[in-house]
């Protein structure tokens, strides 16, 4: 199988090895700027969810800092006059203000904000002054939305079958109940959420101007994403409200009145799909999800069906992973929808060939058209029905800035890290393409260190990224950055698994972990050791969760690497279907099967099933409070590894769960990078 080659820029392809011409050759030391460490990851402001005013003349941005003191995150939304160019903060505070989204009247921004605790919907006016909150529920809020009128927010909170909503504050246990907890579901816990308990996400309203709230679904069900008919009157929503809503990834669309009614089941979908939008007639209900067509991997679409119900209609190229991006660590929290409606189109984000990019398709379906080119990362956008988009873009050497997209030019109107990149010495990954196993197309990334001279060999350290239908890319990446500012070349692929080249690459390593995936990633890296820059006698290998997975079974299955380091990782797809927050589902998906039933598949492409051939130091890094891979997966490979008296470490992460590399504690990610770089310089 070949993919096509989509051009990054007229007659350019993304495979040729082309760089960004803003970003330095290779080979010239810079003595003016430093080499990047770990403590920068304190100093780079992330960029996050951009929102265009109703008039589309301002823009209110999220960014988000690290909280040296605190060892936390604080987020603050920012506005942007577009015509100026200037740029403010908007607010202020040692909280995470996020989530953005006008009045209709441009009056005012609602947001999300856990200044008194958990999040809640707090209400500024957009000219400014004191947030005033509005929501004060004991569970927090979620998604929220206005109402076209102004009148209300619908949003999500988590209440138990007939019990009222707690108040904040008022939510003290009983200590005298027993803290027992008795589990009668199949998805009983959730990473980064913990165990999930009786208490069920529905929909709730709140007068804009504060009052009572008003639960409007209701039952033993989660219903999700609220979104206002045209008229007010109405609201879609997303949920499985079958009684085997557990057992099955489907999920559907339905409407109930603002009010409070009974709801109405608008789709019937093999697969899942939420994330609904009104047509402006209120004809017609958008969607994005997919029909399960190839489970766990199967790319997401965007579907219409008529309001009263009906089938669905794919409206884009399921080659087209909706909503699917480049993966990267400068992790921002929510980004905004993941499509939206705009006059006759609709704009939505998907990755390409190592790119993520923004695309428009018409109401009613076709080709859709690709709005922005170039190797690099859309992280979020806004669009006005004048045509002008908002877009928050990040490239190889920058994290991101908010840029204004007219007709296809491009202008950038932050400058949000240039004093902290001003002191960097960073390099450009180039891109290479490499056949993998049956003559596949590849496609990769070779990082060499700051200073790189021809004619010399670097120790080598391949990275293997998650999902596995994630995709590495043009995006900044702290962690590469820093590994090649040590002295190694940094080499990352995506193999057969990876979006962003075509449904049935996507859906290639599905039930072969472990086979020809594992033998594209080494043919991209020999590929880079052609080069002869590559000193073979120094090369190391890491990657998290299926990454994670995937370093432990590499280094079962050969010695050529001198040092590893396996994170977040899945050790045994036996004891990882009954222990992951995930593994029933995703398990039977991508394994295949369940343990009782394919005993010996599961086992045999395990990596403790083979840990006797493991002789490669290895350090283990893991977080106690990681339910997607259970502590216990790295438990099991170290006590194996440990028994033997073979050479590794294990590196526990108190309070953190499987989202340590993205956005755990400051400190937590800092020691991560800096046992990863040790690890490797001691063996290497």
């Amino acid at each position: 199988m070949a993919f096509a080659c989509r051009p990054a820029r007229a007659g350019a392809c993304p495979l040729s090895g082309e760089t960004n011409p803003q970003h330095a050759a290779q080979g010239v030391a810079d003595v003016s700027r430093r080499p990047i460490t770990a403590d920068d990851l304190l100093s780079i402001r992330f960029l996050g969810q951009v929102e265009l005013s109703p008039d589309g003349k301002r823009a209110v941005y999220v960014v988000t800092t690290a909280d040296r003191g605190k060892d936390a995150y604080r987020s603050a939304l920012h506005m942007l006059d577009l015509a100026s160019g200037e740029s403010r903060q908007f607010t202020s505070g040692t909280a995470k203000d996020t989530q953005p989204l006008w009045s209709p009247d441009e009056k005012t921004v609602a947001f999300l904000s856990n200044r008194s605790g958990k999040n809640q919907i707090w209400l500024i006016e957009a000219d400014g002054g004191e947030a005033r909150q509005l929501t004060r529920l004991a569970a927090g809020v979620g998604d929220h939305s206005w109402s076209p009128d102004g009148q209300f927010l619908a949003f999500t909170s988590s209440v138990k079958a007939g019990e009222e909503p707690a108040e904040e504050g008022k939510d003290e246990k009983d200590k005298d109940k027993s803290d027992v907890r008795v589990i009668t579901r199949l998805k009983y816990k959730s990473n980064g959420v913990g165990f999930l308990g009786e208490a069920r996400k529905h929909i709730f309203v709140a007068p804009a101007s504060g009052g009572a709230v008003r639960q409007v679904t209701f039952g033993e069900c989660d219903d999700e994403n609220p979104s206002w008919s045209p008229d007010g009157r109405n609201l879609a929503f997303s949920a499985n409200r079958t009684e085997d809503a557990d057992y099955t990834r489907v999920r559907d669309i339905w409407t109930v009145s603002a009010v409070a009614g009974e709801p109405v089941q608008v789709t019937r979908s093999p697969g899942p799909v939420g994330g609904p939008q009104w047509s402006s007639d209120g004809k017609t209900i958008y969607c994005i999800g997919s029909d399960d067509s190839f489970q766990g991997a199967t790319h997401a679409s965007i579907w219409s069906v008529p309001a009263g119900g009906g089938d669905l209609r794919r409206l884009t190229d399921q080659d087209l992973a909706v909503g699917g991006s480049v993966i990267w660590d400068m992790t921002t929290g929510p980004t905004g929808k993941p499509y939206r409606l705009v006059g006759d189109r609709i704009l939505f984000l998907a990755p390409v060939q190592g790119q993520a990019h923004l695309f428009a398709v018409p109401l009613a379906g076709g080709k859709a058209a690709q709005l922005t080119a170039g190797p690099r990362k859309v992280i979020s956008y806004t669009a006005h029905s004048d045509g002008r988009i908002a877009a928050c873009i990040s490239d190889d050497l920058n994290p991101g800035d908010v840029y204004l997209v007219t007709d296809g030019k491009e202008k950038r109107l932050t400058e949000l890290n240039a004093d902290l990149l001003a002191q960097l010495d960073l390099t450009s990954p180039e891109v290479f393409s490499y056949k993998g196993v049956d003559g596949w197309d590849c496609q990769g990334w070779v990082l060499k260190p700051p200073g790189f001279r021809s004619g010399q060999r670097y120790p080598a350290i391949l990275e293997i990224h998650g999902g596995p239908h994630a995709m590495y890319g043009h995006a900044f990446f702290h962690e590469m950055h820093y590994l090649a500012a040590q002295g190694y070349v940094v080499v990352y692929t995506n193999p057969r698994g990876s979006q962003g080249y075509g449904q049935e690459f996507t859906n290639a390593c599905r039930g072969d972990w472990g086979g020809k995936d594992y033998q594209d990633i080494m043919l991209g890296l020999d590929a880079v050791i052609e080069g002869g820059y590559v000193d073979t006698s120094r090369l190391g290998v890491t990657g998290g969760s299926y990454g994670g997975y995937m370093t432990g079974w590499v280094v079962t299955q050969t010695d050529r690497f001198k040092a590893a380091v396996t994170q977040r990782s899945v050790t045994n797809r036996y004891s990882f279907y009954g222990t992951s927050d995930i593994g029933p589902l995703f398990g039977e998906s991508e394994f295949p099967g369940n343990p009782w039933e394919n005993h010996d598949v599961l086992f045999e492409r395990s990596p403790v099933h083979h840990v006797q051939d493991i002789r490669t130091p290895l350090l283990i890094i893991h977080s106690e409070e990681d339910l997607r891979c259970p502590i216990e997966q790295s438990e099991e490979l170290f006590i194996a590894l440990k028994r033997m008296r073979r050479t590794v470490e294990f590196a526990r992460f108190p309070g953190e769960n499987h989202e340590l590399s993205r956005s755990g504690k400051p400190k937590h990610r800092i020691e991560r990078l800096e046992r990863i770089a040790g690890w490797f310089k001691r063996y290497l």
